[in-house]
């Protein structure tokens, strides 16, 4: 298996409102660093890659880092309704260094999404 960047619990974000890395979100970075490496060949160009939930932003940090350092490129969205969440996320993508994210808030049937795109 390649030896793959991930975010690091140090530079992570969160609060008591915000859900911290456990052992979910290890699981699926586990299984994400062994199936990155086949996503390297896209014939219809960058993917785009979307996370619910984004949290204190560990899973989609770690992604980007991975994509990063394999040259490949995506579009990435990371989307929560907690606006404490989104500010978390952006931190996070800061501290890890990952290309700066834009954020926008839409309202959508009533409830209020906060979007993070980067890539």
């Amino acid at each position: 298996m390649l030896d793959l960047p991930i975010a690091e619990i140090k530079h992570t974000a969160w609060n008591a409102d915000v859900y911290e890395p456990s052992d979910d979100t290890f699981l699926l970075v586990d299984a994400l660093l062994q199936d990155v490496v086949t996503w390297s060949d896209f014939n219809n160009g960058a993917p785009t890659v979307l996370e619910l939930g984004c949290g204190s932003g560990y899973i989609s940090c770690s992604l980007a880092l991975m994509m990063q350092h394999m040259c490949m490129h995506a579009q990435m969205l990371a989307i929560d309704h907690s606006c404490a969440a989104v500010e978390a996320t952006c931190q996070t993508l800061q501290n890890h260094k990952v290309s700066r994210p834009c954020g926008s808030r839409v309202s959508l049937r009533g409830f209020a999404v906060f979007i993070i795109y980067f890539g």
